[in-house]
């Protein structure tokens, strides 16, 4: 009988953790779907004439349209970085790019009757794009974390609520009309304590994130 107790316990106990750690999985996770609206943007640099550090950051789905303008008796040709070695990608006045990585060009003309060599190097990166949300904030003035926002990275559109535990809507903001919480509602300030907020939107990779989470009030 012991032993039968021992195991009923143990049985217990087990599905108590199992059933805590899916909840927990369920409500950190964010949900990720592809708009099916959504449509790559293309910018474009000129290789030649632009600063190329200013492409580094590209979000991924999207795509940089490097290009050299038309000219006569003009020769070039694009690689991409591959280890140590350089692959050709063709020699037509324009690459769409939408891979990270370290990419070349070289490029011949003739000025003053002479070749004029030049070779320029650019990478490209993935910028992050996420919505992240502050702990706590403390609205009493003193200048620092005095409002309650989320943080956003290559964020398109979106729509912010906070909710207090009655599920009741304090305050609200969007991409259309961005603002940050000030911790009062009506003119009135909110006690410290937990609340909630409710944020939806589209992140410039193309895909709608929803996220559902807490926060302290500290005054």
């Amino acid at each position: 009988m012991f032993l039968q107790n021992k195991m009923r316990a143990s049985i217990v106990i087990l599905a108590f953790l199992a059933f805590f750690s899916c909840k927990k999985s369920r409500v950190e996770d964010t949900v990720y779907v592809r708009d099916p609206s959504f449509s790559p943007t293309t910018t474009k640099i000129n290789v030649l004439k632009e600063n190329t550090d200013t492409m580094s950051c590209l979000y991924e789905n999207n795509m940089r349209q490097v290009y050299v303008e038309a000219a006569v008796g003009q020769e070039l040709e694009w690689f991409y970085q591959s280890g140590s070695d350089y692959i050709s990608m063709g020699s037509e006045l324009f690459q769409n790019l939408s891979i990270s990585g370290v990419y070349r060009l070289k490029h011949r003309h003739i000025e003053a009757q002479h070749p004029v060599d030049t070779v320029v190097n650019f990478s490209i990166s993935y910028c992050p794009a996420s919505v992240t949300f502050p702990d706590a904030f403390s609205p009493n003035g003193d200048g620092q974390f005095d409002t309650y926002a989320p943080v956003f990275k290559g964020v398109k559109q979106y729509n912010f609520q906070v909710l207090n535990r009655s599920a009741k809507v304090l305050f609200q903001s969007s991409s259309e009309d961005p603002a940050e919480w000030d911790g009062t509602f009506n003119g009135n300030k909110s006690e410290s304590g937990t609340y909630y907020y409710k944020c939806t939107g589209t992140l410039l990779t193309g895909f709608k994130f929803e996220e559902n989470g807490s926060f302290q009030l500290v005054r």
